[in-house]
This record gives structure tokens, sequence and C-alpha cells, in this order.
């Protein structure tokens, strides 16, 4: 009868000890989904971060295009005007020139005249 109340005895601490334990791994299991949460939450936030970062980033580099397709048309207009210009500047030494010869062509005519009077 001793023996038996020994074991029942050992038995309850036995049932006491496997409930603490329960009760550890029940309050552990709640940490762990308490971090797990969190560090989903942190995630779920750093990658919003990161998605808006990419879309900003997106933007400046479509403004950025943007820019370069306006420059590269200004340069390409500037580019034409030069060319316009040099066109007519050619056009006026063209003219400067046949104006010489025509004066060179004139003195000649007159010193010839010149000569015959």
């Amino acid at each position: 009868e001793r023996r038996l109340a020994e074991e029942r005895v050992q038995v309850a601490q036995r049932d006491a000890q496997v409930e603490e334990l329960r009760q550890q791994v029940a309050e552990e299991r709640t940490s762990v989904q308490a971090r797990l949460a969190a560090a989903a939450a942190d995630l779920e936030e750093e990658r919003r971060s990161a998605s808006v970062q990419l879309a900003e980033r997106d933007m400046t580099i479509a403004g950025l295009e943007e820019l370069d397709a306006l420059a590269c048309g200004v340069v390409r207009a500037a580019e034409a005007q030069l060319a316009d210009r040099n066109a007519k500047i050619q056009d006026l030494e063209s003219e400067v020139l046949r104006a010489r010869q025509v004066e060179a062509a004139l003195r000649a005519v007159q010193a010839e005249k010149a000569q015959v009077f």
C-alpha cells in the first residue's frame, strides 16, 4: 500500500512535470508565432517600401528619358538652324564673289574705254 502510494505520488509529480512542459511549449509556441507575425509584418513593410522605391525610380527614369528626347529634339533643331545659316553664308559668299567678278570686269571695260579715248 505504501509502495502504491509512493508510485501514485511519483505519477502525480510526472503528470505535473508533463503539464508544466506542455505549458512551456504552449508559451514558446505563442512567442514564436508572435515573432513570426512581427517578422512577416516587417517584411511586408520592406516589400512595400521597395515597391515604392522602384516606382519612384521608374518615374525618374521615364522623366530622364523624356528630358533626353526633348534635348535631342533641341539639338536637332539647332543643327538644322546651323545648317540653314551655313547655307545662307555660302550663298552670300557666292554673291560677293560674283559681285567682285562683275566689279573687276567693269574696271577692265572702263580701263579699255579709257585707253580708247
